[in-house]
C-alpha cells in the first residue's frame, strides 16, 4: 500500500524538491536580501529561477534523465507496482486499455522523477542572476512608490498572460510538466513587468520624458550605489 500511495503522490507532477508539498507549504519563507529595509523571499527567488529557465534547459535533460530511471531496478519495481494497482483500480478494462493506462503513468512517472533530479542543477545555474534582477527591481519599486506611481494590476496580469510558454501542443513530450512550470513561473514573469512597467513610469515621473535604456540603466546604478542591500 505504502508503494502506491507514493506513486499516486510522485503522478501529481509536484515540481517541489526536497520537503513533502504540505510541508514546504507550512514552512516561513526564508530571507534571501533586504533592499533599503524590505525583504526578498526564497519564494520570490524560486518564482523568478521558475522564470529563468527555458523549455530548451528542461526538456532535453529530464527526458535523458527519465530515460536512465526506467532501467534502474527500483523504479522498475516501481512501475510493476503501479501495473498492479492499475490492474486493482479498473477490474473491467481490456488488457489495451490497462497498457495504454500504465504507459501513460509509467511515462509521467519517471518524468516526474527525473525533474526533482535535475532542478536542483538548473536552479543553482540562475539563482545569482535570480537573486541580481529581484535587487534591481526592488529598487526599482521603491523608485516608483516615493514618485507615486502606481501600476495597474490588469495590465500586468495581460503582459504575463501573453509572454512565450513552455508548454505547446498538447501531444507534446512532457506537456503536464510544462504547464505545471508555466504555472510555478507565473508569479516570477508578473513579478518583473511590474517592476519594469514602474520603473518606466517612474523615471517618466521624476524626469519630465520617456528614458532610453541607458540613462535607466545609469540611473538604476546610482540607485544600488546609495542602497542598503544585505544578504543575510
Amino acid at each position: 500500500m505504502s508503494r502506491i500511495v507514493s506513486l499516486a503522490a510522485a503522478l501529481t507532477l509536484t515540481l517541489t524538491v526536497g520537503l513533502p508539498a504540505a510541508m514546504a507549504q507550512d514552512a516561513a519563507p526564508a530571507t534571501k536580501a533586504i533592499v533599503n529595509g524590505e525583504a526578498i523571499t526564497s519564494d520570490a527567488l524560486e518564482a523568478r529561477q521558475y522564470d529563468l529557465i527555458g523549455k530548451d534547459a528542461i526538456v532535453k535533460p529530464v527526458l535523458d534523465e527519465s530515460r536512465q530511471l526506467s532501467r534502474t531496478p527500483a523504479v522498475a519495481q516501481d512501475l510493476k507496482g503501479l501495473m498492479a494497482a492499475v490492474v486493482q483500480e479498473n477490474p473491467e478494462a481490456t488488457k489495451e486499455q490497462i497498457m495504454a493506462i500504465v504507459g501513460e503513468k509509467s511515462v509521467a512517472y519517471t518524468q516526474t522523477l527525473a525533474v526533482r533530479r535535475v532542478k536542483p542543477k538548473l536552479f543553482a545555474e540562475v539563482e545569482a542572476k535570480a537573486l541580481h534582477e529581484l535587487i534591481d527591481e526592488q529598487l526599482m519599486l521603491q523608485e516608483a512608490k516615493r514618485q507615486n506611481v502606481t501600476i495597474d494590476d490588469a495590465a500586468v496580469d495581460k503582459a504575463a498572460e501573453a509572454t512565450v510558454k513552455r508548454a505547446g501542443a498538447a501531444d507534446e513530450q512532457l506537456h503536464k510538466l510544462l504547464v505545471a512550470w508555466d504555472k510555478r513561473a507565473l508569479p516570477g514573469a508578473k513579478a518583473r513587468i511590474k517592476a519594469a512597467m514602474a520603473w518606466r513610469a517612474a523615471l517618466k515621473a521624476r524626469l519630465g520624458a520617456e528614458t532610453d535604456d541607458a540613462t535607466a540603466a545609469k540611473e538604476l546604478a546610482a540607485l544600488k550605489q546609495n542602497a542598503k542591500i544585505e544578504k543575510p
